[in-house]
C-alpha cells in the first residue's frame, strides 16, 4: 500500500473479517508496504486498513478462492487534523 505521493506505508494495521462467521484475521503492512493473511477459508471478507496520520480504508465483499492471491492494491489519503489556523498581521 501507498499513500498519495505513491510512498509506501508501513506498519498499518490490516483486519479482513469474515462475512459469513464475524471472524477476524489480522496483519501489519512490511516496510514494502505489503501484507499477508494465511489460511483463510474461502468467503467474502471485509478488510480494513488503518494507519496513523492516514484516513481508515474499508474494502468491501473481497473474495478469496482457493489456491490463489489476491492483490488489493490500496492508497492512503492523509487525515484531515480538523484544526483551523487563523493568522493576523502583526502591527
Amino acid at each position: 500500500m501507498t499513500d498519495q505521493s505513491g510512498a509506501v506505508v508501513a506498519g498499518a494495521s490490516v483486519t479482513a473479517v469474515e462475512l459469513g462467521t464475524n471472524i477476524s484475521y489480522k496483519a501489519v503492512s512490511s516496510s514494502a508496504g505489503e501484507f499477508t493473511f494465511a489460511n483463510m477459508p474461502v468467503s467474502l471478507y471485509t478488510v480494513t486498513v488503518t494507519a496513523a496520520g492516514f484516513k481508515n480504508i474499508k474494502v468491501d465483499q473481497v473474495p478469496v478462492t482457493a489456491a490463489s492471491i489476491y492483490t488489493l492494491p490500496l492508497k492512503l489519503n492523509v487525515a484531515s487534523t480538523g484544526r483551523r489556523l487563523r493568522l493576523r498581521p502583526t502591527r
